[in-house]
This record gives C-alpha cells, sequence and structure tokens, in this order.
C-alpha cells in the first residue's frame, strides 16, 4: 500500500514482506519527473516506544554513526535506532523502556534528551530577532561560535579519553597475560622440581636400602630441592604482587584522569551557560530600558498637549480683557502676553492675568 501526504513530501508505504522493507529502507534517491531528490527512508516507530530529540549533532551524520557513537546510562533503557531531522543539527532518538532518560552521550559528550513533539520546533510569533532571541534563547545557542567552539573541544576530549581508556585495557590486557604465563611458568617449574625431588628421593631410598651402613647414611638432597623451589615460589610470588600493585596503580590513575576530565568539562559548560545568562540578562534589561524611555516620552508628549490645551482654555478671557482695557495699560498687558505666547506654565499665567485685573481696579 502506498501513501503521499501532498504538501509535506512524506510517502508511507506498507508491506507484510520483510525483504521489501529492507529493500525500501535502502532507497535514498527517487527520480521524479526528470528531477532526482534526496529520500530518507526509515522503518515506523511502534506504540511502545519512547522518542526524544537531541541538540548540537554535526548535520549529515548518518544512522550508523549516530548508532556507533550514542550511549545511555539509564537502567532498563536501550536504543533502538536514531536518525537526523532533515538537514538539521537535531537528531531523533527512538528508545524501549519505561522511563526517557535525561541525557544521552555522543562521542562521549553529554547531551540533554528532550521529550519529541510533533509540533514544529520553532516560535514565529514574531519576525524580529530580538524576539526570537528573548523567547527562545536556545535557537541562537546553538548557532553561538563559541557553543559550537566547545562542543568540538568536548569532542576531542572525548576521543583523548577514549583512546586512553582503549590504551589502558590494552596495556590491562598485556599485564593479564603475563601474569598468567607468568603463574604457567611458576606451576611447570614447580612440578618439576617436585617430580625431580620425588625422584631423587626414591633413589635415595634406595641407594640407603641396598647400602651396608644404611643406619648411618644421611640423603640431603630432596632437603636442597625443596629450599630451591621455596625460593622460587617466593621469587615468582614477589613479581606477581609487584604486578599487582603496578595494575592497581593504573587503575587509580586511570579513575583519577576520568574524574579530572570531567570536572573539567562540567566547568567549561557551567561557565558557558553563566556567560550566556549574562548576556541574555543585559540585553533584556537594555530593552526594558528602551521601553521605559519610550513610556516617558509618550507621557512628557502627552503633558505638552495637554499644557497647550489649557493654554488655549485661557486665551478667550485674556483677549477680551486686553480689548476692555485702555490704551495705558497695553504695556501691562503686554507682560501678560509675552509669557503666554512662551508657552509658560498655567498657573502663573493666571496669576498674572489676576494682578492685571486688580492693578485696573484700583486704577
Amino acid at each position: 500500500m502506498l501513501r503521499v501526504h501532498p504538501g509535506s513530501n512524506i510517502i508511507i508505504v506498507s508491506t507484510p514482506h520483510e525483504h521489501v522493507a529492507k529493500e525500501l529502507r535502502e532507497i535514498t534517491h527517487l527520480n521524479i519527473r526528470g528531477r532526482v531528490h534526496s529520500f530518507n527512508s526509515y522503518v515506523a516507530d511502534p506504540e511502545d516506544v519512547l522518542r526524544g530529540i537531541v541538540h548540537g549533532i554535526p548535520s549529515g551524520t548518518s544512522q550508523a554513526e549516530l548508532m556507533a557513537n550514542l550511549r545511555v546510562r539509564t537502567q532498563g533503557v536501550k536504543i533502538e535506532r536514531a536518525r537526523m531531522l532533515g538537514s538539521t543539527k537535531t537528531a531523533i532518538i527512538t528508545f524501549t523502556g519505561s522511563t526517557l532518560p535525561r541525557c544521552v552521550y555522543f562521542m562521549g559528550a553529554e547531551a540533554i534528551c528532550y521529550p519529541h513533539k510533533p509540533t514544529r520546533q520553532a516560535c514565529k510569533p514574531a519576525n524580529t530577532v530580538s524576539w526570537t532571541r528573548i523567547v527562545s534563547p536556545s535557537a541562537p545557542l546553538i548557532e553561538n561560535p563559541e557553543y559550537q567552539k566547545m562542543v568540538a573541544e568536548n569532542k576531542q576530549l572525548a576521543l583523548e579519553n577514549e583512546k586512553l581508556r582503549c590504551q589502558i585495557k590494552e596495556e590491562r590486557r598485556e599485564f593479564h597475560k603475563i601474569i598468567s604465563s607468568l603463574e604457567t611458568k611458576l606451576e611447570a617449574r614447580l612440578n618439576a622440581l617436585e617430580a625431580n625431588n620425588n625422584a631423587t628421593h626414591a633413589i635415595s631410598r634406595a641407594t640407603v636400602a641396598h647400602s651396608l651402613e644404611g643406619g648411618t647414611a644421611k640423603v640431603d638432597i630432596p632437603q636442597r630441592f625443596s629450599e630451591e623451589a621455596h625460593v622460587s615460589q617466593l621469587q615468582m610470588g614477589e613479581q606477581l604482587q609487584s604486578l599487582r600493585n603496578l595494575m592497581r596503580e593504573l587503575q587509580s590513575q586511570q579513575q583519577r584522569a576520568a574524574s579530572e576530565l570531567r570536572e573539567q568539562m562540567m566547568q567549561q559548560m557551567h561557565q558557558m551557560f553563566s556567560e550566556y545568562r549574562k548576556e541574555f540578562a543585559a540585553e533584556t534589561e537594555q530593552q526594558r530600558r528602551y521601553v521605559n524611555d519610550s513610556v516617558v516620552g509618550i507621557q512628557r508628549a502627552i503633558n505638552k498637549r495637554q499644557a497647550s490645551c489649557a493654554y488655549c482654555l485661557l486665551l478667550p478671557p485674556l483677549l477680551w480683557a486686553f480689548n476692555s482695557l485702555p490704551k495705558p495699560a497695553t504695556a501691562l498687558a503686554h507682560l501678560v502676553t509675552v509669557p503666554l505666547l512662551g508657552l509658560m506654565d498655567a498657573e502663573r499665567v493666571a496669576r498674572q492675568y489676576l494682578a492685571v485685573r486688580v492693578t485696573l481696579c484700583a486704577a
């Protein structure tokens, strides 16, 4: 059965034959109307699995590389399959188990695993860069050069740690081989000495039995061989103990190197996130100040317009008063008109107007 989803570039193929499904998974390109299109074929997940997404994976990583370099430490959880989401730097991982792991390890570096949601993972309520950086700070974090540099350094450290671990394993195998060979040689030598000791003891017994002076004969050959065997056994035991001490020292060095590497990686990640948090707080504070300044400017404009409206309300009574004044009071009226034209405070203009009225009444 073949079904095509128009507008989403998704083709669903259902088949009851396993060999057909294997051949369909090998399809990487399709020729449609004379044009070659790249495809990513994968088997649909069953209903009883968990899916998570991991960011920061290099774009173009194949499924084989993902499966070879992904690890999970959560008990009872197993990675079933993994694939990249198109040409992005996000991978979707299918787990079998009861709980979704908090993090996974890609090439030794820890990566946070988020629950997979079929919705579009992008916020587009506005087409401004500043809004996107404020609402979804994880989007510019992946594209940050410092973050990419940190990821590359973590991968390099993980590779070096893996090489060191393989080297320590090889050395441990060599020491095990040396110890086993020494034990085998020691056991063979002890057996040979014991056999030689038994044969010499038997010959000595026979010699003493056939001797005329058997009562006074002394044979100390078995005692000499027993002493040599004891000395050889002590020497081999000392060598084995020194080798075991050397192995313990190597294991302690490996544990110290792993702990130092882990602490260094955690410090670097903490420093990077703290710097990004400071930048985010500074940008948020700057935008808050810009908004506050805009609000203050708008309030000033509103107050200025209200003041000008108050001056307009005072103009008619003042003009009536000026028309009713006699000519000698023109100079005094001019003192009131000039502040009014200069847009002074309405209360001051009113006080001067009352002073003019009082002066005229007194005259």
